[in-house]
């Protein structure tokens, strides 16, 4: 239970390849063309990097119910959380983490997803940040 979630962003001249294992977003923010002179600040946001890697998202649950672990939701949970089937542990929220040897035995992958982004004109500037960030 002593994983970690990783976001990788590698620009090769008009391209972004963005890896990433775990809940961190990666949100480009595009200019807008402006309605008038005086407006030309509006920024749009658009992410990146989905799906999440969690519970919530349907492979990445049945995935890990292939490997005996199960998502399930606690009284007290804001978020479900992957656990071993009829167990208390290890109760982590990320279905993808580097270095958590527990959870990889009941379907947690290190395995990361991948999307290429070709680099628009329009494009301002890129965040990487963890889920909580968002929230």
């Amino acid at each position: 239970m002593s994983g970690t979630c990783a976001t990788i962003v590698i620009q090769l001249q008009n391209m972004i390849i963005i890896s990433w294992v775990g809940d961190s977003l990666v949100s480009i923010q595009a200019r807008e063309e402006p309605e008038d002179e005086e407006d030309d600040d509006d920024v749009e946001d658009f992410f990146i990097s989905v799906p999440k890697h969690n519970g919530e998202n349907p492979r990445e649950a049945m995935r890990i119910y292939k490997h005996g672990g199960e998502t399930r939701q606690g009284k007290f949970d804001k978020r479900s959380k992957i656990y071993q089937r009829t167990r208390m542990y290890p109760g982590v929220q990320v279905t993808r983490s580097l270095g958590d040897l527990i959870a990889h035995h009941i379907g947690v992958t290190s395995e990361p997803q991948f999307v290429v982004h070709d680099i628009a004109k329009a494009d301002a500037f890129m965040t990487i940040a963890t889920d909580s960030v968002w929230k």
